[in-house]
């Protein structure tokens, strides 16, 4: 019956335990601490970045927000009386947000939808 991830680590070979010198374990345990270090930058690159977790939460607050604006103007309710009759459903906001993060923030690229998952607000 195996001991499990409790167990002592043996030497497949000779069946002998391995035993790890002092500094062995020091260096696995650097190893380690390097690798959480690499992985706390490259999250905070991500949520800095354009594209990132920070910028897509805001861009999605924008839309709604540039919604509500958006719903309570009687000129782009015209313009959507207009387009409801040519059988025409346009969702501006998405595209409004878009082009302004776009234009304040240069390096800004949305990120595409994994393939076949549509992105919110794409057409089909």
């Amino acid at each position: 019956m195996p001991l499990g991830p409790g167990g002592i680590k043996t030497d497949i070979v000779t069946g002998e335990p391995i035993l790890k010198t002092p500094e062995t374990k020091k260096a696995e345990l650097e190893a380690r601490l390097q690798q959480a270090i690499s992985r706390s930058l490259a999250l905070q690159a991500e949520l800095k970045g354009s594209g990132g977790l920070v910028v897509e939460a805001i861009r999605e607050q924008m839309i709604r927000q540039a919604g509500l604006v958006l719903e309570r103007d009687p000129v782009y309710a015209g313009f959507l009386a207009v387009l409801k009759k040519l059988n025409l459903e346009i969702q501006v906001a998405p595209l409004v947000v878009e082009r302004h993060l776009k234009r304040v923030l240069p390096s800004y690229e949305r990120q595409a939808a994994p393939e076949g998952i549509p992105a919110e607000g794409d057409q089909p």
